[in-house]
């Protein structure tokens, strides 16, 4: 149990980073590809 949520935890971490690296990235994008970006 304990290891199953480690691992939910370094999956939700690394979704995260992921999510933070594309705002970053759209920072440098023209406004209308920011907001297509943020969609799933």
């Amino acid at each position: 149990m304990e290891a199953k949520l480690a691992i939910q935890l370094e999956v939700f971490d690394m979704v995260v980073t992921a999510v933070q690296d594309r705002r970053e990235a759209g920072k440098s994008l023209p406004k209308q590809q920011q907001a297509a970006s943020t969609l799933p």
